[in-house]
């Protein structure tokens, strides 16, 4: 079994994303996409303002600098892969469903609070 990292911390980003109440303004749904670069920015932005609010660490950092910005590779291959299966530009809803996202360690109310601010 894997550690707790990135795949576990997507899968909620993924629900919460998902949970989020839909609109019919089609400006609103370009918003709303996310897509792999798009998860690769919200964990490097999630991790930094996670770390700032509780100075630990929210998963094991393992970004690298890319033309694009901060991508975690193993993730990116990851993602790039779920993409292509679904043979859709968003990541699939169940994208991480096997890295359960519970922790006692993490608390979801800060996660929840960055989320609401940078999605």
């Amino acid at each position: 079994m894997e550690k707790y990292g990135a795949k576990n911390i997507s899968n909620y980003i993924l629900k919460y994303f998902y949970d989020k109440e839909c609109t019919t303004d089609e400006f609103a749904m370009f918003l709303l996409e996310i897509n792999n670069l798009k998860m690769q920015k919200i964990l490097y932005f999630l991790f930094g303002f996670y770390f700032s609010e509780t100075k630990q660490e929210l998963f094991p950092k393992d970004f690298y600098a890319w033309k694009y910005g901060p991508v975690i590779q193993k993730l990116y291959y990851f993602n790039k892969e779920k993409v292509e299966q679904s043979g859709e530009i968003n990541l699939p809803k169940d994208a991480y469903s096997k890295y359960m996202y519970e922790n006692p360690n993490i608390n979801f109310i800060i996660i929840d609070k960055i989320l609401s601010n940078i999605l």
